[in-house]
């Protein structure tokens, strides 16, 4: 699966959920996708979902946002590095 392809230049599709069945991917994935956000420079723009709770509030909402790049950790690092603290 080329995830650039299938949805990160797919705006229809950001609301989309992803099933992966083997972990080795689901690292891979999150080492490549910070390591495409990395080489993007440090003005980042990406997409704020937004989805109520209240019925009257179910519209999908994507707002763009534009923020200074900070640090750029893997879902793996963060919770390894709380691991670590334990």
């Amino acid at each position: 699966m080329n995830i650039n392809e299938n949805y990160a230049l797919n705006i229809h599709r950001l609301n989309d959920h992803l099933e992966v069945g083997n972990a080795a991917d689901v690292s891979k994935m999150e080492d490549d996708f910070a390591a495409e956000i990395t080489k993007r420079g440090e003005d980042f723009k990406f997409y704020q979902d937004q989805y109520g709770e209240h019925p009257d509030d179910r519209v999908v909402k994507n707002d763009e946002i534009a923020e200074k790049l900070g640090e750029v950790k893997t879902l793996t690092q963060i919770f390894g590095g709380l691991k670590e603290k334990v």
